[in-house]
C-alpha cells in the first residue's frame, strides 16, 4: 500500500515535535496558504473566517486566506466584502455562477502563493484547531488527508458518503477512509506539480490518484467533525451526483 495510515497515539506525535530541533525549525518557517470554497454560507463565512484568522496568526505570521464564492444566491458575496476590511489576509475569489466544489477548489489552489495549502470546507463542520496535529505530519509527506472520526451528518449522508468512499477506493486501488474529507494539508509544490481537471466532487479522488502516481507519500489523520448548524448541505444533490458520475470516466482517461 502506499498510502500511510498516520493514526498513532495523540500523545505520541506532540512530544516528539518537541524533542526534534529539525520538525521545531520547519514549523518556524512554515507559510499556508487556507483555501475556502464556499456556496450559501452567509450564515458560517464570517465566524469561520474570523476563528481561523484568530487562531492560524499564534501558528504562522505568514498566512492567507482565500475563499472562493462559488456563485452563491444568497450573502455570502457581501459577508466577504465587509469582512476584508477586519481581515487584511483575506482573498476573495467570485465565480458568477456556480461551477462545482472541484472548480472552486482549483481557483482558490491557483491563487495560493505559500508554501503550505489547507483545503478545508466552509460549512464550519471542521475547526481549524486540528491544524496542528497535520502540520506535525507534513514534514514526513506529500499530503495530510484527514478521515472523520464520526461523521456529524444525517443517515443519508453517511450512507452515501460510505458508498462513495468504497467506490472511490476501488478507482485508487487503495485503502483510504476518507477521501472526500474536506480537511487536507498539502505541500504547494506537489499539488502545483500536478493538473486537476474535475469540477465537482471527483477532486479529491483525482488529488490523491495523481499524488500516488509521482510516488508521493500520502497519510492519513483523524480529525473531529461536527454537526452543520447553520445553512444547507449540497454534497447529496442530485445535481451534485449527476456531475460526480460524468466526470468519472474522464478520471480514468487521464
Amino acid at each position: 500500500m502506499r498510502n500511510e495510515n498516520c493514526e498513532m497515539r495523540s500523545e505520541f506525535i506532540p512530544k516528539f515535535a518537541i524533542r526534534n530541533p529539525k520538525f521545531n525549525c520547519e514549523l518556524s518557517h512554515l507559510s499556508l496558504s487556507i483555501v475556502l470554497p464556499a456556496y450559501n454560507e452567509e450564515h458560517n463565512i464570517e465566524p469561520l473566517i474570523l476563528e481561523i484568522d484568530s487562531f492560524v496568526k499564534t501558528i504562522t505570521p505568514d498566512y492567507e486566506m482565500i475563499v472562493v464564492d462559488d456563485g452563491s444566491r444568497d450573502h455570502t458575496c457581501a459577508r466577504l466584502q465587509q469582512l476584508q476590511t477586519l481581515c487584511p489576509r483575506l482573498q476573495v475569489i467570485t465565480h458568477k455562477q456556480n461551477l462545482g466544489y472541484g472548480q472552486a477548489l482549483r481557483s482558490g489552489i491557483s491563487q495560493a502563493q505559500k508554501d503550505l495549502i489547507l483545503l478545508m470546507d466552509a460549512d464550519r463542520q471542521f475547526k481549524i484547531e486540528a491544524l496542528p496535529r497535520f502540520l506535525e505530519q507534513i514534514p514526513y509527506c506529500a499530503a495530510v488527508i484527514g478521515f472523520r472520526m464520526a461523521r456529524r451528518d444525517n443517515c443519508y449522508r453517511r450512507v452515501l458518503g460510505r458508498l462513495g468512499n468504497a467506490f472511490l477506493n476501488l478507482a485508487l486501488k487503495e485503502n483510504f477512509r476518507d477521501v472526500n474529507c474536506g480537511f487536507k494539508l498539502i505541500r504547494a509544490r506537489e499539488l502545483k506539480a500536478i493538473r486537476l481537471y474535475s469540477n465537482g466532487g471527483l477532486i479529491s479522488c483525482e488529488l490523491i490518484r495523481k499524488l500516488l502516481a509521482r510516488d508521493k507519500k500520502v497519510c492519513q489523520l483523524p480529525v473531529p467533525h461536527y454537526p452543520r448548524e447553520k445553512g444547507k448541505a449540497t454534497g447529496g444533490r442530485l445535481r451534485t451526483a449527476a456531475r460526480f458520475l460524468v466526470e468519472v470516466p474522464n478520471l480514468f482517461r487521464q
